[in-house]
């Protein structure tokens, strides 16, 4: 003979107990958590970020290892007094207090400086545009060298003396030379047939002519006789 289930006689039983589990369970996911989340973000604990600005990449790696901290390479620049790999910026200053873990993101210098492309200038536009696009992309050492042609308009660019064409990829750090028009055109077409002249290697060639041959006047010429007459 079965034994009388005391579940089956008292439910209430059965549903206080499903409470009861659901109640703990929940608890203990709380705690879990709780402590999880301090565990990942190591609350109240801090490190010192260390200052590792103009040191070389392989230095900082370790002083950012050693303070609990990685580091990340996001960008690079070109210092020609120094050598490659130097960190030249950090995104988080050194002696500010972080959590550990944190990133530090880093700007280190270039073995050679950037190189750019060549903008379209020449006959497409004047020696102020000029100057201004090729600051725009980066070019500091910039110089002129005039040529026969229409004031200040740009001919062709040159780096070492020779042309260039459009596109070619220069360095930021090479000195760049812009040919620009004279402006003698301009005078040759406001009618200086002098200055044509001496620009193509002519000179001007002026007829003397002697004015006391063929001159007309009123008196009548005088005959041989005449002459003799008045003697």
């Amino acid at each position: 003979m079965k034994k009388p289930s005391v579940l089956k006689d008292h439910p209430y039983l059965y549903l206080t107990g499903n409470c009861l589990g659901m109640i703990i369970i929940a608890c203990v996911l709380v705690l879990a958590a709780y402590f999880f989340a301090d565990w990942y973000t190591k609350h109240g604990e801090v490190v010192e970020v260390p200052d590792i600005t103009g040191k070389s990449f392989d230095e900082a790696e370790e002083l950012i290892d050693d303070a609990d901290l990685e580091i990340e390479v996001i960008d690079t620049g070109y210092n020609k007094a120094l050598a490659a790999g130097i960190i030249l910026e950090q995104d988080i200053d050194g002696g500010t207090r972080v959590k550990p873990g944190r990133v530090i993101r880093v700007k280190i210098n270039s073995g050679q400086a950037r190189l750019v492309a060549l903008p379209d200038l020449a006959d497409n536009c004047s020696l102020r545009e000029a100057m201004v696009r090729l600051k725009n992309v980066g070019f500091t050492q910039i110089r002129t060298e005039q040529t026969m042609g229409d004031k200040d308009w740009v001919y062709g660019i040159k780096v070492g003396g020779k042309t260039v064409a459009a596109g070619t990829r220069v360095s930021v750090d090479t000195p760049i030379t812009i040919v620009v028009g004279d402006g003698l055109n301009e005078e040759v077409f406001n009618g200086n047939d002098s200055l044509y002249y001496e620009i193509n290697g002519f000179e001007e060639e002026e007829d003397e002519i002697d004015e006391s041959i063929g001159e007309e006047t009123d008196e009548p010429s005088k005959t041989v006789e005449e002459s003799e007459m008045f003697e």
